[in-house]
């Protein structure tokens, strides 16, 4: 879910025509769009190999083009899978149902494999093996659990087989409507003035009272305000932040997503340039409910703590080996630090 709140801010922002805005932003971030549209030239499709909370991962982009709502073009690069690759530029072929059946079933083996191992490493150390699955429960935007988090995507690939079948999945429809929300964000935005990122000089670009709503499992998620870091030399998103609030029928409060995007490095075989780290920061997403869960597994958790510091040395290193990143998002969530996580890339290859 917080992937579609936050989809890829810059992505469409690099795409969008002159607007009503200052000129000190129309000039940064007309200068954004050329520059990447330099570094596109000759891709028309390409592969992340990435780990995210120690799972490695496989993403597939094609190059297309979309109007917004205004009927301005825009080049973009929709997420497809590896069977949908075409070696010609706005022409992506098409799974099956049965297609996106399979990718469903691989997702949920490849998530229950991970977890069971997982799970396996807690109760040889004497823990509960429901440790994993106490962080976040179902919500995959807040859980540690691979069984949970390769679960939404099984779900999403049995929506889009369902898709498939009533006439298809419209990617760039979605593409379209958020080139249209991002050219209101453009004629909103502002020049904040210069600040360093990770000791990158860089421009900050504000937009309030965005006021743009979404409606996500039955909370009304309402985005107030945009935030922008953009570098100076290379026109590279260095960090975004988004902030608003949820209300739903019980509650309201407040909630943000900062990503943050570094180690940009020449891609090979182009001209493309991108982070090969990049991090997220989401805070206010759970309900008093899952507060609730929370505060039961900060029991579990602190247990745990325990177990470990009681072990050899040598048992404890494979532990939080084991355990990798997950570890360190279950400690950051029950302290209520929020989500945190991080995506490494490990190779982009262009025109596979």
């Amino acid at each position: 879910m917080h992937r579609t709140i936050a989809i890829s801010l810059f992505a469409t922002i690099i795409a969008l025509p002159g607007a009503a805005y200052s000129q000190d932003v129309k000039s940064i971030l007309d200068s954004v769009r050329d520059k990447q549209l330099e570094r596109w030239d000759g891709v028309t499709s390409y592969v992340v190999t990435q780990s995210i909370v120690g799972t490695s991962t496989q993403t597939y982009y094609q190059r297309t083009e979309v109007e917004d709502k205004a009927g301005n073009a825009h080049t973009v690069f929709l997420p497809v899978s590896a069977e949908q690759v075409s070696t010609k530029p706005n022409e992506t072929r098409r799974m099956t149902p049965e297609a996106w059946e399979a990718y469903a079933q691989g997702a949920e083996m490849t998530g229950d494999g991970l977890s069971r191992e997982t799970e396996d490493g807690l109760q040889k150390a004497g823990l509960p093996r429901n440790l994993l699955s106490a962080t976040g429960g179902s919500k995959p935007w807040v859980s540690a659990d691979p069984r949970t988090m390769m679960g939404s995507m099984a779900t999403f690939a049995r929506a889009a087989a369902d898709a498939e079948r009533q006439g298809g999945v419209d990617h760039a429809g979605d593409a379209q409507n958020t080139a249209s929300q991002m050219a209101e964000f453009a004629e909103k935005a502002q020049l904040v003035g210069t600040e360093l990122v990770d000791g990158r000089k860089a421009y900050h670009v504000q937009a309030s009272d965005i006021n743009h709503v979404q409606n996500v499992d039955g909370q009304e998620f309402v985005m107030q305000t945009a935030n922008l870091w953009i570098d100076t030399e290379h026109h590279v998103p260095l960090r975004t932040r988004m902030e608003g609030v949820i209300r739903s029928a019980d509650e309201s409060r407040p909630f943000s997503i900062e990503q943050t995007r570094s180690d940009y490095r020449d891609v090979p075989n182009s001209n493309m340039y991108e982070s090969y780290r990049q991090q997220m920061h989401i805070s206010g997403m759970m309900d008093a409910a899952q507060q609730a869960q929370m505060q039961e597994a900060q029991k579990q958790i602190a247990e745990f703590e325990r177990e470990l510091a009681r072990m050899p040395p040598d048992q404890r290193a494979m532990m939080e080996s084991m355990m990798g990143s997950r570890l360190e998002m279950m400690r950051n969530m029950v302290s209520g630090g929020g989500y945190r996580s991080e995506v490494v890339i490990q190779e982009i290859r262009v025109n596979p």
